[in-house]
Parts: C-alpha cells; structure tokens; sequence
C-alpha cells in the first residue's frame, strides 16, 4: 500500500504531495516526475538522480542532497521536512530542491 508523503519548506507550508510514486507541487497540482527505491526520473521517464540509502546523487554521481532524521538537506543546510517516506523525501530534492534552494513551483 502506498502511503501519503508530504513535503515542507521551512516555512512550514507543504510544497509537495507524492502518493503511488508520483510527485506533485503542491497547492498547484503540477506533475514532477516518478520515483522508485533506487532512482528519480523526470516526466519523460529520464532518470534524473540516484537514491543510495539517506545521500541523493545527480546522474554523474555528484551529492546533491541528503535525508536526516525527518529533515532534507542541500548543500550541508536543511532545505526542508517531510511526512512519509524517505525515498519520497529523497525525490524532493531532485523534483523540488536544487543547490539554489527551493524550486518555483
């Protein structure tokens, strides 16, 4: 059964929904891309990041993100929370996270 996952900016306000290995932004419903135990990919089904365990690896192998506890950190600094999975938070930072910080969505 898949689960319900959330994704928050620090702000506190959910920037994405991610149910049935599908991520969207949240509140505008916009389709991010699919995600599964080992890889991101994008809406044409391109693989856009690797997931190892907690670290999130672009696709030449360079950390782009990682998963603490319930936190998702980008560049060393906690970028945001998440409710649910952790591979659904580890997609969040390839979907929705960059080194710049938080996507517009």
């Amino acid at each position: 059964m898949s689960e319900h996952n959330s994704i928050i900016n620090l702000d506190g306000e959910i920037i994405g929904r991610f149910r049935h290995d599908v991520a969207w932004s949240s509140p505008n419903r916009i389709r991010l891309g699919e995600y599964d135990d080992d890889f991101v990919y994008d809406n044409e089904f391109n693989v856009v990041a690797k997931i190892n365990s907690n670290v999130v690896s672009n696709i030449i192998g360079e950390e782009i993100g990682m998963i603490a506890g319930k936190e998702i950190l980008v560049n060393g600094k906690v970028v945001g929370r998440f409710i649910g999975s952790k591979k659904a938070a580890a997609a969040s930072i390839a979907l929705i996270f960059n080194v710049d910080g938080t996507r517009s969505v």
